[in-house]
């Protein structure tokens, strides 16, 4: 194959398993980017001593680890916000968090366990040994120090699973390997990660060991575009979220919800129009008592994408039509249930843009496209977002941590 061809594959490839967490970049009212930067070289950090509370949030959590979860279960709320909290009380069900009695190691036990995977994420380890450590260490560490350990160990992660695709490359060049990946991931219905879950099942020897080469490194194998690629398995860090503060457990908890039922491929959403809006509904209630530290202001970033995917579209299933720019009978049925969402964010921006919508005609084009994004610019406002802030998730989620941001 020519080297060029190779190289635009890999860009590809990159830029795709970058969409599948750090954000929505295609989306029908445009797309903006930001310049790539190098990580700065982390120091040691030291362990923070003080004890952060557990905020209310989507998912408790307990700082007592011998007593499970509370069930996430409708409350009094209307129909509309009834259906979102069950459906998100199902994943949290297939989410499991760890409740096992666990013992913390002396601080500088802790200390050493910090900085071991700060000097991987800095000598840029195989995701392998990343996994491995976080794995040993993350029950031992109080949670501060066990936010840091894992903040560190994601974006590791993510960095090397830009490259460590490539050792599937020479299977999916092999004939027929594809269509051989997908009969087997076909009963799953192309819910990779559940097929990462029941690799026992796989009878293909060669595909069975693909599989487990991605869970020892702590991925699973994904496919968009008709290639196939790492993308990092979150429902392990879901498991151990109880040894973490609230805010990177809602966070954690938000991105293993996207590993264990992914919203898009191919540019395009993948699940029901609602249960977009659930997951969206869900992380606005993660932020109900907001205090803006880094890790809130990720979940803060990841509702300001959920949005912009529930009120506009993605490319390849917008919410309003390329020809005319009306609103799809779809999304119309949809904006009618958000407005049931009594107090939301969610219902307060959907009655706003259906008026910036009401003003030109129903539509959404040239004329008002830009007033219509501007709505969200309440939601910076709200949640003290600065472009900087934004920048900062997309960064970590690619492997370029800031470490100022990742500080106890």
């Amino acid at each position: 194959m020519d080297s060029r061809k190779i190289l635009n594959v890999r860009h590809l490839l990159a830029f795709l398993i970058l969409l599948a967490f750090a954000g929505i970049g295609l989306l029908v009212a445009g797309c903006t980017t930001t310049q790539s930067q190098q990580p700065p070289t982390p120091q040691s950090t030291a362990i923070a001593t003080t004890h952060i509370e557990a905020s209310e949030s989507l998912v408790p959590i307990m700082t007592d680890a011998t007593h499970p979860e509370p069930t996430l279960t409708p409350d009094t709320q209307g129909p509309t916000a009834q259906k979102y909290l069950a459906k998100l009380a199902e994943y949290q069900l297939d989410l499991p968090a760890d409740t096992a009695p666990t013992t913390l190691a002396s601080l500088t036990v802790q200390q050493k366990l910090v900085d071991d995977m700060i000097a991987l994420y800095t000598q840029k380890a195989p995701s392998k040994a990343i996994h491995t450590l976080y794995l040993q260490g993350i029950t031992q560490l109080a949670p501060e120090a066990a936010d840091t350990f894992t903040a560190y160990a994601i974006s590791g992660m993510r960095r090397n699973s830009f490259e460590d695709y490539q050792m599937l490359e020479q299977f999916a060049n092999t004939q027929g390997s594809l269509d051989r990946f997908f009969k087997i991931a076909e009963p799953y219905e192309f819910n990779y990660l559940q097929l990462n879950r029941h690799v026992d099942a796989i009878h293909d020897p060669t595909i069975k060991a693909l599989v487990v080469t991605a869970q020892d490194q702590g991925y699973y194998i994904a496919s968009a575009e008709g290639m196939l690629y790492y993308l990092v398995d979150f429902s392990v860090f879901a498991q151990y979220r109880q040894s973490n503060t609230a805010s990177m457990a809602d966070l954690i908890l938000s991105l293993a919800i996207d590993s264990l039922d992914p919203l898009s491929s191919d540019a395009a959403r993948i699940v029901e129009p609602w249960v977009l809006a659930a997951r969206t509904y869900g992380i606005e209630r993660m932020l109900a008592d907001y205090q803006g530290s880094p890790y809130e202001k990720y979940v803060a970033s990841r509702f300001r994408d959920h949005l912009v995917m529930l009120l506009f579209g993605l490319n390849n299933t917008p919410n309003f039509s390329y020809e005319t720019g009306l609103i799809t009978p779809e999304a119309q049925a949809l904006f009618t249930e958000l407005q049931t969402l009594e107090g939301s964010q969610i219902a307060m921006l959907t009655t706003q843009l259906q008026a910036v919508l009401a003003a030109n005609g129903g539509k959404l084009n040239d004329t008002n496209r830009e007033q219509a994004m501007a709505l969200l610019n309440g939601v910076d406002k709200q949640y003290n977002l600065s472009e900087t802030d934004l920048e900062q998730y997309g960064l970590w989620m690619s492997g370029q941590i800031d470490h100022m941001q990742i500080k106890q």
